[in-house]
């Protein structure tokens, strides 16, 4: 027998989807989950007229606008991220939180509401990560290659989490401004 949802649980999933799709860059609209996709342009547009929204976690079905609620928060993501593209904003344990894409490469990023940045994680194509970093590791781990790079960044230093693999297992290790540090291995 199939059942349907009730007018209460229908606000409980919604409240439950909200992070995981913001995490994953889906939003609600009619209903249906859709991909949200913005131009550059469009979304300039927004931000010079006051009409970023951000959801908040615990109601959804409320939004506060980026630029009026949190002017410093919105100065300092454009001016951190120029190029990012297709910012979601949601509001969660007095924090903001946004996802977006910059330089095409998927990123989530934590601020204050007093504008700071608590910390920005991207994922980044090996092709976009900086040669003579890339030399570091390939000359520290020669038999290695790449499975996947975490770049995270505060407003005071960058790091990166980089996982090697070779035919026996994978390495983690940190990349920071101290040197190379091994994590931990594991087993294929």
């Amino acid at each position: 027998m199939l059942r349907t949802a009730s007018k209460l649980t229908v606000p409980l999933l919604k409240q439950f989807l909200l992070p995981v799709c913001f995490m994953l860059g889906l939003s609600f609209a009619h209903g249906q989950m859709r991909t949200v996709t913005k131009d550059r342009h469009q979304q300039l547009i927004e931000f010079m007229m006051g009409r970023t929204p951000v959801v908040s976690k615990i109601s959804p079905d409320s939004s506060e606008v980026l630029e009026q609620s949190y002017p410093k928060v919105a100065r300092k993501f454009f001016l951190l991220f120029p190029d990012a593209v297709n910012p979601s904003w949601i509001k969660e344990t007095g924090f903001l939180y946004v996802t977006f894409l910059n330089n095409g490469n998927k990123a989530t990023a934590s601020f204050s509401p007093k504008g700071s940045m608590n910390y920005c994680i991207s994922y980044i194509k090996e092709a976009d990560f900086p040669a003579d970093l890339l030399q570091k590791v390939k000359g520290s781990y020669p038999a290695d290659e790449i499975f996947s790079i975490k770049e995270i960044m505060t407003e005071e230093m960058t790091m990166h989490e980089i996982v090697l693999q070779n035919t026996q297992h994978y390495t983690v290790i940190s990349l920071s401004p101290n040197g190379i540090s091994e994590i931990r291995q594991i087993r294929k």
